[in-house]
């Protein structure tokens, strides 16, 4: 894949994954029907996409088995980001979407010797940069009303 690709598609999966947020947000549903409704969603438009790819030769238990835990791992969490959509936890999503890559960096690095050069290191510590700068508490501004008979009669 060439780098342009990778970065386009990067960047509509940024889009996804940051933009269902608003639109599951906006129904207003409660967390469990908006898990079950985007799980839905995904699920017919994986059996399309991967209908039009074709065979893709995956054979043998274990491999399954592994697809199960991947499977089980990826419920919790979309369960988990759901509850945080629900409650109006932005600070919660991006937690979770800042360090996703991350643990898939660490992740790949320990399980699959992946590449783990210093360029790759400053970008983890970018991530928590972000992570901690995301949710640091920020108190809106009060604005001061003077409701005084005198102010109001100075009008």
């Amino acid at each position: 894949m060439s780098p342009m690709q990778t970065l386009v598609l990067g960047l509509i999966s940024a889009l996804g994954f940051g933009g269902w947020v608003l639109f599951a947000r906006s129904a207003g549903a409660d967390p469990w029907w908006t898990n079950v409704a985007v799980a839905t969603t995904v699920l017919v438009v994986s059996i399309i996409v991967a209908a039009i790819k074709g065979p893709s030769g995956i054979t043998g238990s274990q491999l399954l088995l592994l697809f199960g835990y991947a499977g089980i791992l990826d419920a919790i969490a979309m369960v988990t980001y759901t509850m945080l959509i629900a409650a109006g936890a932005q600070e919660g999503c991006v937690i979770a979407l800042v360090l996703a890559p991350v643990v898939m960096t660490v992740g790949g690095a320990y399980w699959f010797d992946d590449a783990f050069p210093p360029v790759r290191v400053v970008g983890l510590v970018a991530g928590l940069v972000c992570v901690f700068c995301m949710t640091v508490p920020v108190s809106k501004p009060q604005v001061a009303v003077d409701s005084t008979p005198a102010a109001s009669a100075a009008k």
